[in-house]
């Protein structure tokens, strides 16, 4: 059986058959030949049957105009084989001895009931005409007397023929059917592949480019874009061709493929990319893969496993050292209470108990990292909760002057209690370095989505010298410290809780030259899993 759609293009290509049929055997009957080749025994009969079939046929050529159900298809089709067994067999009679040749007709018919209705109703149809012709040739044999006998074993024989298409059609029409429906599977599990593959490359993280020697892009994903910044860069989108310092970095892979790893910064202020690449398939020459993954990241993750053994380390420790500290603040204190310690023992008595108490803070922010809580992320209003959080900053620094820089209402996602200890060390920091050079205790915070990245950023903005470009690498690493009383710790915090949050933290001048510490948030769309 034919699917639904194959079977009306099936009717619709039956019809256009039997109006072609019709208007030859209509040329050929009206053509003055001598002899005539049909309609020679009983004319007015042969045209009387050819006139109506060609008007059933102009009917059915309009039905095809209407919208049918497959039912309706289905038995407009049975009725058609009908119809057109009795008229070829009226033509067959109409035309006489010469008739038998017309009756080979019949076979197409039992053919296409063959491919269009199933093996029982292509039988049937053998049948009818079986019978059909078996009538036709034993009313003729009645007519024209015993020495037309021929003309029944003849048509024994068609009856037999008609059978045996049928059956060899069927069989046929099985394997046809069968190939469509293997054929329509693997393409459909290939379409499904294509999607499914085109979803993981589109998801990845990892930026992916396929492009030719010619610097023409022939895939792009969205982390790709993302990394090279979009439309608002290099990367052309009307031309779909590789921003030139791109295509500079893929030429000298051409040339030389053993450069395995290159860098470059695709446009101003950006991150820095590592680019590799790699030829699309072994026989395919002209095309080349390219993987784009912010340094930024791997640099982190390669410090990540470096600090999580150290964070262990020193978290054991610092286990070992609280109690003999503990009791050397408990001595210093006892030994600041003695009526008889003169001033300059009592100096160093006290110099003792606030080292004791500093040392104390560095083991609590040591044990804080080896025992920090599950993340819990939720999906924050920007906008409201950096208003809140100035109010709070101002509460606990009431001398301080905090400058909001808003855009449009922006959504974050990021465990509030961790995005407030981050706001909190940067702020304090900023107040603190901004002091040092002009004076006041000011901070800039600028929330808005990064035109490049298309991503949601605070900026911490202060008015301090900032820090050095050969120091930049180091600012985020535990124990590194400007500060005689600072522990070192609070930058590495702040960061190890931004990347529990899928957050980056990073450290970059703005504009204006101004010292700046970036939150980059993830996408607000996304769901991270807690850590």
């Amino acid at each position: 059986m034919l699917s639904p759609d194959t079977e009306r293009l099936f009717f619709r290509n039956y019809t256009f058959y039997r109006i072609f049929l019709c208007l030859c055997l209509l040329t050929m009957f009206f053509i003055e030949l001598e002899p005539k080749i049909i309609g020679n025994l009983y004319p007015n009969l042969f045209a009387l049957s050819i006139i109506s079939y060609g008007a059933v046929c102009l009917a059915n050529l309009i039905m095809l105009g209407i919208t049918l159900s497959t039912k309706q298809v289905r038995g407009t089709l049975l009725l058609c084989f009908i119809i057109d067994i009795t008229v070829i067999s009226l033509l067959c009679y109409a035309s006489g001895t010469a008739g038998n040749a017309l009756s080979l007709l019949l076979i197409i018919i039992i053919a296409s009931g063959a491919i269009s209705m199933g093996p029982t109703i292509s039988l049937l149809l053998a049948a009818i005409a079986t019978i059909a012709v078996l009538t036709r040739s034993g009313y003729q044999y009645l007519e024209l007397g015993n020495g037309y006998s021929h003309l029944l074993l003849s048509a024994a024989v068609q009856g037999v023929i008609f059978f045996l298409a049928s059956i060899l059609v069927q069989r046929l029409a099985y394997r046809i059917l069968k190939s469509e429906e293997l054929a329509s599977e693997q393409a459909s599990t290939l379409a499904d592949l294509q999607h499914l593959n085109q979803l993981i490359v589109q998801r990845m993280q990892t930026g992916v480019i396929v492009a030719t020697k010619q610097h023409k892009i022939r895939l792009i994903n969205k982390a790709a874009q993302r990394l090279l910044g979009g439309n608002k860069t290099m990367l052309s989108t009307a031309t779909q061709q590789l921003p030139n310092l791109l295509a500079d970095k893929y030429d000298r892979w051409l040339n030389d493929p053993q450069q395995h790893s290159l860098l470059f910064e695709p446009y101003a202020s950006g991150p820095k990319i590592r680019v590799n690449f790699a030829p699309l398939s072994p026989n395919n020459e002209h095309e080349s893969i390219i993987f784009l993954e912010d340094d930024r990241l791997l640099v982190q993750q390669a410090q990540q496993i470096k600090l999580s053994s150290l964070g262990r380390l020193t978290a054991s420790i610092a286990h070992e050292i609280r109690n003999p500290l503990g009791a050397i603040s408990h001595a210093a204190q006892l030994l600041k209470e003695s009526e008889q310690l003169d001033s300059a023992d009592l100096k160093l008595s006290n110099i003792v108990q606030n080292n004791c108490l500093r040392m104390n803070d560095i083991i609590e922010n040591v044990l804080s990292i080896s025992r920090r809580g599950e993340t819990r992320p939720e999906q924050l209003s920007m906008t409201n909760y950096l208003r809140e959080f100035k109010e709070q900053f101002l509460h606990s620094q009431p001398a301080s002057q905090v400058t909001l820089e808003l855009e449009h209402d922006i959504h974050i996602n990021f465990d509030p209690g961790q995005l407030n200890q981050v706001l909190i060390n940067l702020c304090e920091n900023a107040i603190r370095y901004s002091q040092q050079v002009s004076g006041e205790q000011s901070v800039i915070i600028r929330g808005y989505t990064d035109e490049n990245n298309k991503l949601p950023q605070i900026d911490i903005v202060d008015f301090g010298a900032g820090i050095a470009e050969d120091k930049i690498d180091t600012v985020f690493e535990p124990f590194y410290t400007t500060e005689s009383t600072g522990s070192g710790l609070g930058l590495y915090l702040c960061r190890e809780m931004c990347e529990a949050n899928h957050t980056l933290l990073h450290y970059q001048r703005d504009q204006r030259g101004r010292s700046c510490f970036k939150l980059t948030f993830s996408h607000p769309m996304k769901r991270w899993p807690t850590s």
